[in-house]
C-alpha cells in the first residue's frame, strides 16, 4: 500500500514539474554563453601572446574578432577567429576549427580592426613589419565568409601600402558603395605624425578619387597626432575620423576630422574640417566613434591621463552636434567623464543601442595587474543609467592579473559583446570575449526549444523573456505567430507576468510529423517601451502519431537562445 500511494505521489509531482524562470539584470553576464555557462571565452592560439583588438557581428548573429598571435621569436601575424551566436563555441565552418592567421611579412604582423561587407565578406586592417625601424606599413586582408583569404583582393587577398617613413592602421569602415576606408598615421618612426586616411576600391587598389592618389594626410599639432577612430555617415558618405592631437605632450586633445567623399576637409565641421576638445588638465584622447541616427557624433577615451595631480585617467566621452559643435544637451558642455578605479579608465570601443542608449567599453585599471574589462551604458543626456549593471557600471575579471577589451558590438537580440585579453601582462595572453544582457528585452528560452524534434502535437508555443516587466498588449497573433510553411495556423496569445513567458495556443492540435516557425517579432515591448530588437524565428518538429498525443501533460526542459 505504501509502495502504491509512493508511486502516485510520485507522478502527481511529475506532472507539476516545472521551470522557474531566471531574470537577466541589464549587465548581467549571459550565462548561455561560454563553455563553463559564465558568460565567458577565451581561446589559447599560441603559446605566447594572443589579443582581440576588434569585434564585428554578422547578420546571423557570428562573432568576428581580429588581433594578433605571437608564435614566439618575434613572429607576430594577424589573428581572426569567429564564434557561434549561441554558445560563444568556436565556429568549425571558419578557417581552420574556427581560426585564421595570416603574415604579411614574416616579421611581426599586427592586426587592429575589422569590417564587415555587405556580401558578408571581411575586411581586416593593421600593420605589417610593426618593428621596422625603417617603414611599417599599412596592411589589409580580405576573406570570404569561410575564412579563406579572397583572391580577387589585393595579391592573394592582401594589401600593403606605404604612404611615408612609417604607416599604421587603426581602424576600418566600408561605404555603402563598397569602397573601402582606413585610418592611422603615417610618418610613425619620427616625432612629428600625423592623421592619414586612405581609401581603396573593391578590389584593393587605392582609389585615385580620393585625396592625392587614395590617401590624405592631416596636422593638428607639430606632434604626435594619430586616428584611431572611423565611422562613415549614411546618406552623404563623408568621412568622421577622431583620434589624438599632440599625443605625446602632457596636455594632448581629442581630435576629430571630417571629410568630403572626395578626400578634401569638410569645413562644414569644426575650423576648417578639424577639431580638439580639451577634457581635463591631462593628456586626453579618442579611442572611439560612434554615430546616433540623428547625426550627432560620439567620441570616447580616456580623460585626464598622466596629470601631474590625477589620481588616474576616467572614462572620457564627448557628443558633438552634426556641425562638429558640442552638444549641450550631453553631460557637461558636451563632456563626461566616468571613474571605475584609482587607476586608468580608458574606453576603447562604442556603441549605440536600439533604444538610444549608449554603450562604452575598455578597460578598468589599465596597464596595472589587476585590470579587467569595464563597461558603462549612458542615458541620451549623458546620466549614466542605473538599470545598468551597479548604478550604470559593470566590470568583468578573467584572471587576477591584466584584462581588458578593445572591442564592442551588439548581436541582433540586442546582447551586448566585449573583446579583449585575458593576462595582458602575463607571459601568454589569451583571446577573451564575455556577453552581457542589455536593457532591451531579450527571448532566453523557448519551448519547443530551436530544432527541438518529436514534439507533442498538442503543445503550446511559448516564449520567456529576459524580464517579466513586458508590455502584455503587445502579444497578439500578429506579434507572435506559428506557421507551417506559408500557412498561419490559427490560436490565441497570453503573457504571464509572474513567468515573463507568452504563450501561443493553438486552437487545433498541430499536424504529426510536420515542421513548424515559431516567430516574435518587434511589435514585442517591455513597459518602458523598448521593443525586442529583431524579429526571434525558431522552428520544431512534431513526432508521429506514436510518439504523443494530444492530451495529458507535456514537459519540456526550455532551450537557452542566443
Amino acid at each position: 500500500m505504501k509502495t502504491d500511494t509512493l508511486i502516485a505521489l510520485f507522478i502527481i509531482i511529475a506532472g507539476l514539474i516545472f521551470v522557474l524562470p531566471v531574470y537577466a539584470d541589464p549587465g548581467d553576464l549571459d550565462t548561455a554563453f561560454g563553455p563553463d555557462q559564465d558568460g565567458r571565452v577565451t581561446t589559447d592560439i599560441s603559446i605566447q601572446d594572443d589579443m582581440v583588438r576588434d569585434v564585428a557581428v554578422q547578420s546571423d548573429g557570428k562573432i568576428v574578432v581580429i588581433g594578433v598571435t605571437n608564435s614566439g621569436g618575434f613572429i607576430s601575424a594577424f589573428a581572426l577567429a569567429r564564434y557561434q551566436a549561441k554558445d560563444g563555441s568556436l565556429d568549425q565552418s571558419f578557417g581552420v576549427s574556427g581560426i585564421v592567421t595570416t603574415q604579411f611579412s614574416g616579421k611581426i604582423d599586427e592586426g587592429y580592426a575589422i569590417a564587415l561587407q555587405e556580401d558578408g565578406k571581411i575586411v581586416a586592417v593593421g600593420v605589417s613589419d610593426a618593428d621596422s625601424i625603417i617603414a611599417p606599413k599599412i596592411a589589409l586582408a580580405r576573406y570570404n565568409t569561410n575564412g579563406i583569404l579572397d583572391t580577387s583582393f589585393g595579391i592573394d587577398g592582401k594589401v600593403v601600402t606605404s604612404v611615408s617613413s612609417g604607416d599604421i592602421a587603426y581602424d576600418v569602415a566600408v561605404q555603402p558603395d563598397g569602397k573601402i576606408v582606413v585610418v592611422g598615421a603615417t610618418n610613425t618612426i619620427h616625432l612629428d605624425t600625423s592623421f592619414i586616411v586612405a581609401r581603396y576600391t573593391a578590389d584593393g587598389s587605392l582609389d585615385d578619387t580620393f585625396g592625392t592618389g587614395g590617401t590624405v594626410t592631416t596636422d593638428f599639432s607639430a606632434r604626435k597626432d594619430r586616428a584611431y577612430a572611423v565611422a562613415v555617415q549614411p546618406g552623404d558618405a563623408r568621412i568622421v575620423m577622431a583620434g589624438v592631437a599632440d599625443e605625446d605632450s602632457l596636455d594632448a586633445d581629442f581630435a576629430l576630422a571630417r571629410f568630403s567623399t572626395d578626400g578634401s576637409l569638410d569645413t562644414s565641421f569644426g575650423t576648417d574640417g578639424r577639431l580638439r576638445t580639451d577634457l581635463s588638465t591631462g593628456n586626453d584622447g579618442a579611442f572611439a566613434l560612434a554615430l546616433q541616427t540623428d547625426n550627432k557624433i560620439v567620441a570616447g577615451g580616456i580623460a585626464n591621463w598622466g596629470a601631474p595631480t590625477a589620481q588616474g585617467g576616467d572614462f572620457g566621452l564627448v557628443r558633438y552636434q552634426a556641425d562638429g559643435t558640442l552638444d549641450t544637451d550631453f553631460g557637461t558642455n558636451g563632456i563626461v567623464i566616468t571613474s571605475f578605479s584609482f587607476y586608468d579608465d580608458m574606453v576603447r570601443a562604442l556603441a549605440i543601442q536600439a533604444d538610444g542608449k549608449i554603450l562604452a567599453g575598455g578597460f578598468l585599471g589599465y596597464g596595472y595587474a589587476s585590470a579587467e574589462f569595464a563597461m558603462a551604458c549612458y542615458m541620451e543626456d549623458g546620466s549614466l543609467d542605473n538599470t545598468f549593471g551597479t548604478d550604470g557600471l559593470v566590470h568583468t575579471a578573467f584572471t587576477q592579473q591584466d584584462d581588458g577589451a578593445f572591442g564592442l558590438a551588439l548581436q541582433p537580440n540586442g546582447k551586448i559583446v566585449l573583446a579583449g585579453v585575458s593576462t595582458f601582462s602575463g607571459l601568454s595572453s589569451d583571446f577573451a570575449l564575455a556577453r552581457y544582457y542589455s536593457t532591451l528585452p531579450v527571448i532566453t528560452a523557448t519551448t519547443p526549444g530551436d530544432e527541438d524534434s518529436s514534439v507533442p502535437v498538442g503543445t503550446d508555443i511559448s516564449a520567456t523573456f529576459s524580464s517579466s516587466q513586458m508590455d502584455a498588449s503587445t502579444f497578439t497573433t500578429a506579434s507572435f505567430m506559428v506557421q507551417q510553411g506559408s500557412l498561419t495556423i490559427e490560436g490565441a496569445v497570453d503573457f504571464n507576468d509572474s513567468t515573463g513567458t507568452a504563450t501561443f495556443n493553438p486552437t487545433e492540435s498541430l499536424d504529426y510529423d510536420t515542421i513548424y516557425t515559431a516567430t516574435v517579432t518587434t511589435d514585442v515591448a517591455d513597459q518602458a517601451g523598448n521593443h525586442l530588437p529583431s524579429d526571434y524565428t525558431w522552428t520544431f518538429t512534431t513526432g508521429g502519431e506514436s510518439s504523443g498525443s494530444s492530451g495529458g501533460c507535456s514537459c519540456f526542459i526550455t532551450t537557452s537562445v542566443f
